[in-house]
């Protein structure tokens, strides 16, 4: 499956936005940040919401990355490769 990082970073957005009633401005910072206050309870929701249009790749992007992929680019980013590395792999 292509996907658009533009298209995915909006998701993770929208989602924080739904959930925390937080605007995310600067795509480069922690989500994870004390400023954000999101409780870890729910990142669940969040990473629900995006499962939906992503599938297992949103739980895929763990297996290789650490506390650092959370942000809204790094998160974007790494969903990207890993639904393109899933295409590869089912063409083989």
């Amino acid at each position: 499956m292509k996907v658009d990082i533009y298209e995915v970073k909006e998701q993770i957005r929208s989602a924080v936005m739904r959930y925390e009633h937080l605007q995310i401005d600067d795509d480069d910072k922690s989500l994870l940040a004390s400023e954000y206050q999101i409780p870890a309870a729910d990142f669940l929701y969040i990473l629900r919401d995006l499962e939906r249009s992503y599938g297992d790749a949103v739980y895929k992007v763990f297996e290789t990355n650490d506390y650092s992929v959370f942000s809204v680019n790094n998160f974007a980013k790494a969903i990207s490769e890993v639904c393109a590395s899933m295409v590869e792999e089912s063409r083989n």
